[in-house]
């Protein structure tokens, strides 16, 4: 344990940090005429193939009268038709500039609420990764479209979202929010998540793996970590400093945790480092370890719950 429960403060203001100066990005940034209200991604995942058959619900606001087509950062996978209350509509995919044009069946004036749906297939180029029998997604920092159409913006958030993955029976998919329900189809498990907090894109995520599931709480939030099972044992050290982790930070942020309704959780994958995708922390599985040593990495991969999660990038 800390000596001081604020070192992890400590610890976590003086590790390096990113601008967005570093960032380069050679994709177009289009203005678009609406606002994302929701996102939800239905996707049956292939562990053995590396690709996905999938559905994609992107509920928007238009902001202009008269829209009467709409664009969505996405590329990359086949395109099996696209829906707005089941009524087919045309589109195009423009691969090189990794957007997809979408015509709408009717104009839509300022305010008023649509869905699209988008059902979809193949291997993705980027974004969602297969290694050492892991599924995981790392969409920082606007890698997100090319697993699913949306507006590709690290300063855009959602108002909510859902992620539906399929898996394998003996894997369990991780993912933002709360875990609504697990649907046993014999060979195949589904996961349904729920997020309820306003989501940017490369925030969104899910891992699948046979994990083992290591509990402590606070403030009667589960803290979680979702990690292998030989590392069952080590992982319980691992977090155990964990929840001091958050009250320190909600202590000196003097804001509670940001998604205290929910869970905060870290899940293993093969990554060097972590990402801190929202209330569910991308943690590199060679770090877990039966002890504190890297409870720098902890620290700083919660400490972003409150900056870069909860406040988010613009520029």
């Amino acid at each position: 344990m800390q000596d001081d429960k604020c070192d992890y403060f400590t610890i976590f203001n003086s590790r390096p940090q990113i601008s967005s100066d570093d960032i380069e990005t050679s994709r177009p940034v289009y203005e678009h005429n609406y606002d994302v209200i929701h996102y939800k991604l239905v996707q049956n995942v292939n562990i053995v193939e590396e690709g996905i058959v999938a559905s994609a619900y992107v509920t928007v606001d238009s902001t202009v009268d008269g829209l009467d087509e709409i664009n969505f950062d996405f590329c990359g996978l086949e395109v099996d038709g696209v829906y707005r209350d089941g009524n087919s509509l045309s589109y195009t995919m423009y691969e090189n500039e990794e957007y997809i044009n979408i015509k709408l069946d009717r104009n839509f004036n300022i305010g008023e609420r649509f869905t699209i749906q988008v059902d979809y297939h193949g291997e993705p180029e980027d974004c969602l990764a297969f290694s050492n029998d892991y599924a995981f997604t790392y969409a920082w920092p606007d890698l997100a479209h090319y697993l699913y159409p949306c507006y590709d913006d690290p300063s855009d958030k959602a108002e909510s979202s859902e992620v539906v993955v399929t898996v394998p029976d003996n894997y369990y998919v991780a993912s933002n929010g709360t875990l609504l329900s697990v649907h046993d189809d014999g060979d195949r498990k589904t996961y349904h998540w729920y997020e309820s907090y306003p989501i940017a894109t490369y925030l969104m995520c899910y891992h699948c793996y046979p994990y083992a599931i290591v509990e402590y709480s606070y403030n009667s939030m589960p803290v979680l970590g979702y990690v292998e099972p030989d590392q069952y044992d080590d992982a319980f050290i691992f977090l155990e400093n964990q929840a001091e982790m958050i009250e320190c930070f909600a202590t000196r942020f003097m804001i509670e945790y940001p998604f205290i309704t929910e869970k905060y959780a870290i899940a293993t994958c093969p990554i060097g480092g972590g990402m801190e995708n929202q209330t569910c922390t991308s943690i590199g599985s060679s770090y877990v370890r039966g002890d504190h040593y890297y409870d720098w990495l902890l620290a700083h991969e919660c400490a972003h719950s409150w900056w870069g999660d909860m406040v988010t990038c613009e520029t």
